[in-house]
């Protein structure tokens, strides 16, 4: 059955016009000049209608890759907020912090100080 089909695709297209009554050169089909016009007209809506079918798939694919590419780029500039404030934070929580060791600790010196000098002192009599 393929090889009927390719062969008739493969075949020598033949035409030729004839006149009423005229009998025809070859076996095949008869067209009028409307049924020819019917047939390019059919071919040229055929090959419209597919090209509208991949213009649409072309651009549902297009916009679907598109709303795919800005939730992610808005994802990512969420994130890039939520880290810059973060950030921003935790800058602010060191900066505020920075003096309480060094006084703690100074506070803590002095208060050590004055202890064991106050248990010298009693100890001492003093």
């Amino acid at each position: 059955m393929l090889l009927l089909f390719l062969s008739i695709a493969m075949a020598e297209p033949q035409f030729t016009n004839l006149e009423k009554g005229e009998p025809a050169p070859f076996k095949g089909r008869l067209f009028n000049d409307e049924g020819v016009a019917e047939l390019i007209a059919k071919k040229h809506l055929s090959e419209a209608m597919c090209k509208a079918v991949v213009d649409k798939s072309v651009e549902v694919a297009t916009a679907k890759v598109t709303y795919g590419c800005d939730v992610a780029i808005a994802e990512h500039e969420m994130l890039i907020r939520n880290l810059k404030t973060e950030n921003e934070f935790l800058k602010k929580s060191s900066t505020k912090n920075k003096w309480v060791i060094p006084l703690a600790t100074s506070a803590g010196g002095i208060a050590v100080g004055v202890g064991v000098t106050a248990v010298w002192v009693l100890a001492n009599g003093r």
